[in-house]
Formats: structure tokens, sequence, C-alpha cells
């Protein structure tokens, strides 16, 4: 019998053969909502309404496949089905699992999902998003120096409390960096493990500073690389202006199938585009040290 690790991650109890070594287990066995098994998994979804090079999508499941790694089947926000190819390693399983499978799980489960990496302060939710390498996760991992938690990196999952108000659910106790961020936040390389085998992209794993509980979700700030060599920030207000943007940052909405999914999300942009605070940030590559990391944290994110 294969062991079976339980943990929470977004609001749910996860019962997995995959274990995942920086997430605290569960005691005793409460029921899954999630179950991670390892088994066979079909080549093609013989119901699929959505094809793509990598990615299958039919009304009940998600197929993902990743020539010598695995194929991943989701089904009904219920089930991950793993079947790992003969050369894959446990780390890259585990890097395509959190992201984007689980992703896939959590939409099929109604979240609504943005791209980046969330903080939390004085019981305040922040969402840093953006396209990949706009320092959203270098972002986050500075925070720490100041009194922040981190909730989530990669994929941010968005509910409505029962107040109606939106609220961030924490995730994996991770911050995923590249190496050279790891050396600017003069953090210790040696001792962290690899995302995946052939990536200098490294785990940080987090224990005081994971804030494992949902927050109310206020401000969104979304980065932009450009050539400039000082930071522009833009406050958008209107409703429309920020409307595009939640829809631009959503979380692969190409693989949810059922039109009602689809309509779900558009309502949910809506209801967030009413709410947060959005700020736009373009900066340069060129910016990313310590002191200048430090003074945006204390000028923009410090209340």
């Amino acid at each position: 019998m294969k062991p079976h690790y339980q943990f929470r991650a977004y609001g749910l109890t996860i019962d997995s053969e995959l274990d995942f070594p920086e997430v605290e287990g569960l005691s005793g066995t409460p029921e899954a909502d999630v179950l991670i098994r390892f088994g066979h998994v079909p080549e093609n979804l013989t119901d699929a309404v959505v094809k793509r090079l990598r990615f299958q999508v039919s009304h009940r499941q998600f197929l993902l496949t990743i020539d010598s790694i695995a194929r991943y089947l989701v089904t009904e926000g219920r089930t991950i089905l793993i079947d790992p190819s003969n050369k894959a390693d446990h780390s890259d399983l585990r890097a395509f699992l959190l992201n984007p499978v689980l992703g896939a799980l959590l939409l099929q489960r109604g979240l609504f999902l943005l791209n980046g990496a969330s903080v939390a302060i004085n019981n305040e939710g922040i969402i840093f998003a953006g396209q990949s390498c706009t320092g959203k996760s270098t972002l986050a991992a500075a925070c720490l120096y100041h009194e922040f938690s981190v909730l989530s990196d990669d994929i941010c999952a968005i509910t409505i409390s029962e107040a109606g108000l939106p609220q961030i659910l924490p995730g994996f106790p991770i911050l995923k960096l590249w190496s050279d961020s790891l050396k600017l936040l003069n953090i210790d390389i040696g001792q962290l493990t690899k995302q995946r085998r052939l990536l200098e992209k490294y785990i940080l794993p987090l224990t005081e500073r994971f804030y494992s509980e949902p927050v109310p979700f206020n401000r969104l700030y979304v980065f932009e690389m450009t050539n400039r060599s000082n930071v522009e920030s833009l406050r958008i207000n209107d409703t429309v202006s920020k409307l595009a943007e939640l829809s631009v940052l959503q979380f692969q909405a190409g693989y949810l199938a059922d039109p009602s999914f689809k309509a779900s999300c558009f309502r949910q942009c809506v209801n967030l585009a009413q709410k947060l605070d959005i700020n736009q940030v373009r900066w340069a590559s060129g910016f990313f040290c310590k002191d200048n990391l430090t003074s945006f944290i204390k000028e923009s994110l410090i209340k």
C-alpha cells in the first residue's frame, strides 16, 4: 500500500500519494476534499471539446501531457491522477502538479485565479500579478523582511466571503525563486532544493512567515517590465480598465470548457473590478536590488 500524505492548501484538505516535504501534515485522518493518486492516464479524452498541443479539456476533465515527465488527469475538481514517465524525477512531478495541474482543479471547483504571488499584513491581502519574470515572487520574498507573511506563489485563489467581500486563500508555504533573486536577497542557495532538476529555480520553505488563514483581498499590483530607469506607478480608477487588467491576468481560463464556468469567471472579474484598489507598476530589471525593493515596500505597500 502506498503511503498517503494529508495537508491543507487553498482551503482544501488534500490526500496525496505524492509527498510535499515543505508542507506540514495533518493529524488524524480528516475526510479529504481532493485525492492525488498514481495510476494509468489515457493519452486522449474521448469527449474533449478543446485540444491543444499539451492539454485537452472536456466538460468534466482536464488532461495535461508533459513529455518524459507525466500525464495528469484532473476530474471534476475532486481527483488528480498522475501517470509518471520512467524518466520522471520527483521534483518535476511536483512542479507540474503545483502549476498548472492544481490550478485546473481549482478552476473546476469554481475559484477565481490570478497569476501572481500574494502576501498579508495587518489582516490585509495584497497580490502581485503580471507576466513571468516581472518580480512578483522576488518582491514577495523581500516583504518577509518587513513583517509581511506569504499567502501563495504562482497561483492566487480568490473566493467571496459570507459578507460578500473578496478574500485570498492560503496556498503552499513556499516561494519559488530564481538563483539571482536568492543572491539579491542574501538567501543561502546551499540549503535549498531545486524546483526542477534542470532549472536554477529553488524552493524557499516558509515556516513562521506563512499565513495559513484566508484574508480580505484589497489591493492588486500589476507589474510590467520597461526599459526606463525609474519606477512608474499608476492607480487604475475606472471599472472598465480594471476589468481589462483582471481578464488578462486570469489563470488559464482556457482550461475550462463548460460555458457556465466561463460565465462565472466573468462575473467574478466584474465583482473584483468594483471592489479592488488596482495599481499598475512599470519597472526595469536594473531596479532589482535590495535597497530599491525596500524603498518600494515602505513607500507603496506599508500603510
